[in-house]
């Protein structure tokens, strides 16, 4: 009975300490996904201290602080939009690095479509102007008229030329 308590004393100590390692982990993995949604939304955000770089790549104090307090804000359980929409009443619509103006599609798919095009009128070009080259053209047929002709022309020369056989 003894060893059956102390078993169970163990296998209870076993338990608490699993448990509490699990959400020291499961604490840690959050704030690691609040750093990693902060860092994201900063990249996706100009700077307005550093023009032409985003948020994340600013060396500025000002960035700094920035990046913290968005930190906070994901924190906080704020959304990214509700983030987006309080940096950009602060600081104006210029902050975001993505335009969303429903036309960045074409900064991507007109360039796409350009190298697609272009490829293929490449290669049908390509494939045109080789089958011109590779393709020899067949001999026509001559009639038996035009046979005879060329044959008694052929004897009148060789008799001019001393060469009849």
């Amino acid at each position: 009975m003894r060893i059956a308590r102390r078993c169970l004393r163990v296998t209870t100590l076993l338990v608490i300490a699993f448990v509490s390692v699990l959400a020291l982990a499961s604490s840690a993995l959050a704030g690691s996904d609040d750093q990693e949604r902060a860092t994201n939304l900063s990249r996706n955000i100009m700077s307005p201290f550093c023009p032409g770089l985003t948020l994340h790549d600013c060396p500025s104090d000002a960035s700094i602080e920035l990046r913290q307090e968005i930190l906070t804000m994901v924190q906080d359980g704020m959304s990214d939009a509700e983030i987006m929409d309080r940096l950009e009443q602060q600081y104006g619509p210029i902050i975001s690095a993505v335009p969303d103006d429903g036309r960045s599609w074409l900064v991507w798919g007109l360039p796409a479509a350009a190298l697609l095009g272009g490829g293929t009128l490449a290669y049908l070009a390509g494939r045109r102007w080789t089958s011109r080259r590779s393709a020899t053209p067949e001999p026509s047929a001559i009639t038996v008229r035009e046979r005879e002709r060329i044959e008694t022309e052929l004897r009148s020369i060789r008799g001019q030329w001393g060469g009849g056989r």
